[in-house]
């Protein structure tokens, strides 16, 4: 009997560690619009994601145009990532039991992270620089020939590389600076980030607690709303501007007509003015033949 126990104990126990590591390995997708895939780290086929699912380290995801995806990457959900239109990215691990790496080779990602492990890293890696952080919110967009980061909140190191993978420069980027990195290059000078961006990545950072918490549909509903108001806006001043255009050409075929009316009054004046010298010539004429 007491070998049954222990047994089902180990049996317990077994299953348990293999519980708790898919809970660490996996990340959950909170949020998305548009069309988002995912493909397995053990599969060719690219699947539709779909909010609720797991994803799992080795996984990669890519987003169509018009599209995005909210993951979160703990369980207490405050670590969370977007991943941005027309992006590939690849969910990575160098600790393990861990998201801590991110393998961007197209497109934007945007990461809020509050509650790293103590002594942990967070990175995304793209085809030549690594922009990492102990906590903070940043964002990496990748395109052909360029990275692009921005450090919304504390400080974002960032390493680039060379074409053969050799390390050129480490800088750290501070709070409310970005960067521009050319391929294989070194970082360019600091800029300061706009307050138009830092205005999208609050919006973004809404929409994602909005996630977690589950109103991102109401959120999604007050946007369209927002947007229909601005196009019908829109519209209004369209309309407005071609009522007074009409107006205006109105008005100046008015002008026109008025003009056209005093052509004729000066051309009418100029004939009699005309007839009026020409029986004047007329009368000096028969006036000089009497004399004659």
């Amino acid at each position: 009997m007491k070998k049954y126990q222990i047994l089902f104990s180990l049996i317990v126990l077994f299953f348990g560690i293999i519980g708790f590591t898919i809970i660490v390995n996996a990340a959950e997708v909170v949020y998305l619009e548009g069309r988002v895939q995912l493909q397995s780290s053990t599969d060719i086929e690219w699947t539709p994601l779909a909010k609720g699912m797991q994803v799992e380290i080795g996984d990669s995801i890519r987003t169509a145009r018009n599209s995005f995806v909210d993951i979160a990457l703990d369980k207490a959900k405050l670590n969370t990532i977007r991943i941005d239109q027309k992006s590939m990215v690849v969910l990575n691990s160098d600790t393990s039991g861990a998201f801590d790496r991110l393998d961007l080779t197209k497109g934007k990602v945007i990461a809020n992270l509050e509650d790293l492990k103590s002594g942990m890293n967070f990175e995304v890696n793209t085809p030549s620089a690594i922009a990492g952080v102990r906590g903070s919110s940043y964002s990496v967009y990748v395109e052909k020939d360029s990275d692009e980061v921005l450090a919304f909140k504390d400080t974002v190191f960032i390493k680039a590389f060379d074409s053969n993978k050799n390390e050129l420069i480490e800088l750290m980027l501070p709070e409310g600076f970005k960067t521009f990195i050319e391929r294989f290059g070194e970082p360019s000078a600091l800029i300061q980030i706009a307050t138009e961006e830092f205005e999208h990545f609050d919006n973004v950072m809404e929409d994602v607690s909005s996630s977690v918490e589950g109103k991102m549909v109401e959120r999604a509903k007050a946007r369209i709303a927002r947007e229909k108001e601005a196009k019908e806006a829109v519209e209004e001043s369209k309309k407005s501007l071609i009522e007074k255009s009409t107006e205006q050409v109105d008005i100046n075929k008015d002008l026109a007509d008025r003009f056209a009316d005093i052509q004729e009054i000066v051309e009418d004046r100029n004939k009699i003015e005309e007839l009026i010298e020409n029986h004047e010539d007329q009368e000096d004429q028969e006036e000089e033949h009497y004399l004659d």
